[in-house]
C-alpha cells in the first residue's frame, strides 16, 4: 500500500469552516520566561487541517473514525 502525505500546517493561515474555531497555539510556559521546558496549548475545531470525517460526523449511531479501514483509498 503507498501512503501520500497531504498533511497541510497547523497555523494562523489555515482555512475554516464559517463559524468554526481558527487554528491558534498559545505559549504557556516558556523557558525564557524562567520555566523548565516550553509549553503551548493548542486550540482548533476538530474540522481543521487535513483529516477525514468520520460516518458518525453526519449520521447518529454511525461508525467513528477508529472503524475506517486504513488501506481503503
Amino acid at each position: 500500500m503507498k501512503l501520500i502525505d497531504v498533511t497541510v500546517p497547523l497555523d494562523a493561515n489555515l482555512s475554516v469552516y464559517p463559524g468554526n474555531t481558527p487554528a491558534a497555539l498559545e505559549p504557556i510556559r516558556r523557558i525564557a520566561s524562567g520555566n523548565r521546558s516550553n509549553v503551548s496549548s493548542l486550540h482548533l475545531s476538530a474540522d481543521a487541517g487535513t483529516h477525514v470525517d468520520a460516518p458518525s460526523h453526519l449520521f447518529d449511531g454511525a461508525p467513528g473514525a477508529d472503524a475506517l479501514p486504513i488501506d481503503k483509498g
